[in-house]
C-alpha cells in the first residue's frame, strides 16, 4: 500500500470529523452524565486532537513542497499562514477539550460510584461546571478545526494552492 502524496489533504479530515464528532459526543455526556458516554467522548477528543498534530507535521511538508515550486505570492503565503495559525489553534483548543473531558469523565465516574450518598451537593454542582466547561471547550475546538479546514479548502479550490496541473501519466 502507498500512501498519498501528499498526505496532508487526505488526512485533515480526520480530526475535523472526529472534532466534531467528539464535540457532539461531549454534548450527549454533559447531558446523560454516563460513564461510557464520557470515557467515548474524550477518547474521540484525543485521538481528533493528536489527528491535528499529523495534519500539522503533513502541512509544513506540503507547505515546504509548495514553495519549493516557485516564486509564491505574497497574498498566498499569507493566506498559507493564516490556516497554519488556525490549525494550530484547533489543536490547542482540542488539547484543551481533550483535558476538561478527562476532568468530566472522572466526575462522572465518581459520581457514579459513590452513589446518591456519597455526592454532596458540593460535587453535584462541581460536576455540572465541569460538565459545562469541558462541552464549551469541545464546541470551541470544533469551531476552530471548521475555520482551519474552511481556510485550507479556500487555499485549493479558490486559489488553487496544491493542485495538480499537469495530467498524470
Amino acid at each position: 500500500m502507498t500512501l498519498p502524496e501528499p498526505f496532508h489533504p487526505a488526512l485533515v479530515h480526520f480530526p475535523i470529523a472526529l472534532l466534531v464528532f467528539g464535540a457532539g459526543l461531549t454534548l450527549l455526556a454533559a447531558v446523560v452524565p454516563r460513564r461510557t458516554l464520557a470515557v467515548v467522548a474524550t477518547l474521540t477528543l484525543l485521538v481528533g486532537t493528536l489527528g491535528t498534530r499529523a495534519a500539522k507535521e503533513t502541512g509544513e511538508d506540503a507547505e515546504h513542497d509548495y514553495k519549493q515550486s516557485g516564486k509564491i505570492p505574497q497574498e498566498i503565503r499569507r493566506l498559507i499562514h493564516e490556516h497554519e495559525e488556525a490549525g494550530e489553534a484547533a489543536m490547542v483548543g482540542g488539547w484543551v477539550a481533550t483535558g476538561l473531558a478527562a476532568v468530566m469523565t472522572a466526575a462522572v465516574w465518581h459520581a457514579r460510584t459513590a452513589g446518591p450518598r456519597g455526592v454532596t451537593p458540593g460535587w453535584r454542582r462541581a460536576g455540572i461546571a465541569v460538565r459545562a466547561l469541558a462541552l464549551a471547550a469541545a464546541i470551541v475546538a470544533a469551531a476552530l478545526v471548521l475555520r482551519a479546514g474552511h481556510l485550507g479548502g479556500k487555499l485549493v479550490y479558490e486559489r488553487g494552492v496544491g493542485v495538480q496541473t499537469t495530467p498524470v501519466k
